[in-house]
């Protein structure tokens, strides 16, 4: 009888054995398509934060360029004005200079 009851010791020694076996397994197996679908997302987060980085690079350019093309738009529109205005001073003058020198002028012929 005492080797009936080690013998069925034995037994359900090995019955927790491959029972605890079985459970490591599954927590293995489980820990491990954890960590690659940990991967996965982190490799997904990377990829969307590099394309929303390039995104955000490419808008401020456009800003920049489009800052730049105003600017120099600007720059041409304030040229411009001051060319025309110089042009319009300088005819202003020459008038003013001609209206000046015509009442002497006409002495000098008399």
């Amino acid at each position: 009888m005492a080797e009936q009851y080690k013998q069925y010791g034995q037994e359900k020694a090995e019955e927790a054995q491959q029972t605890t076996q079985g459970v490591m397994g599954t927590a293995q197996q489980k820990t491990s398509d954890a960590a690659t679908a940990t991967q996965q997302k982190g490799g997904q987060m990377k990829d969307m934060s590099e394309e929303k980085t390039s995104q955000a690079t490419d808008a401020t350019k456009g800003m920049g360029q489009s800052i730049m093309g105003k600017a120099q738009e600007g720059k041409e529109q304030t040229g411009s004005f001051f060319q025309q205005t110089g042009d319009k001073a300088k005819g202003t003058t020459q008038s003013f200079m001609d209206a000046v020198k015509s009442p002497f002028a006409g002495e000098q012929n008399k």
